[in-house]
């Protein structure tokens, strides 16, 4: 008997010890929580820029339309204008790779139809169409390319719109302007709200886009110009916005 009392009392130490240990291991880590819980403070900013640029190409639409009473024929005369029309594009530089056909339509044209008369309505005659692009790298060449056309005959209307070959280098340009803003904003907000920027924990790119100038109207427009028609290209604009997130503290 008295050694199972004196087994009992060891046993009891034993268990007394095991749980100071264990509220020993626990309390670090309750400690880690309870710092691990605390928000992360942060600021959010954002970015713009702009970047000015001249167009280096344009796309040029000709177009002819005719109509006849025999579908061959109205696509025989639109054609013929085409033709001639390219043969003297062609004659400015301008080569057969930069051209190319965007649309050929053809329509019939249907009689119009008294109130009580008998259907179906008859077809009259045809209406036929043809649209062709032509790129133009040598931008002094633009009005030269309009006027062979109109003096070809060409008559739908037809417009000029430009852009860049390769609009990389001013798509980086702009990011980097709008950092360099989103950066300074930050830094500005800090210094006022007394913290310190510890470091970037997120980026975004917003809407990085170049916005192409107003395409040049119709061709109503080159048929009372003079010979040679004057055609400016003016600037393109590249715009791009950036969005920073900082921790500070």
């Amino acid at each position: 008997m008295k050694n199972l009392k004196l087994k009992q009392v060891k046993m009891q130490k034993w268990l007394w010890v095991l749980g100071i240990i264990t509220l020993v291991g626990v309390v670090p880590r309750t400690a880690r929580a309870d710092k691990d819980d605390c928000p992360e403070r942060t600021l959010a900013v954002s970015g713009q820029a702009e970047v000015k640029v001249a167009p280096d190409r344009a796309r040029v639409t000709i177009g002819a339309e005719a109509q006849e009473s025999d579908a061959s024929e109205a696509t025989a005369r639109v054609n013929t204008i085409i033709n001639a029309a390219l043969k003297e594009i062609k004659k400015l530089g301008i080569k057969d790779k930069a051209i190319q056909t965007t649309r050929i339509n053809l329509y019939p044209i249907y009689e119009n139809l008294k109130s009580g008369d008998p259907g179906p309505a008859k077809i009259v005659g045809y209406r036929a169409t043809n649209s062709v692009q032509v790129t133009v790298d040598e931008l002094s060449l633009v009005g030269k390319v309009l006027d062979a056309a109109n003096e070809a005959g060409a008559n739908r209307q037809n417009g000029v719109s430009f852009e860049l070959k390769n609009d990389a280098e001013a798509k980086a340009e702009a990011l980097k302007l709008a950092a360099q803003e989103a950066r300074a904003k930050a830094q500005t907000l800090a210094n006022a709200l007394g913290v310190r920027l510890v470091a970037i924990k997120s980026v975004n790119e917003n809407n990085t886009s170049v916005i192409m100038p107003r395409p040049l109207a119709s061709m109503a427009m080159y048929k009372s110009a003079s010979a040679d028609t004057s055609v400016q290209a003016g600037e393109m604009t590249v715009q791009a916005g950036v969005s920073l997130v900082y921790v500070i503290e």
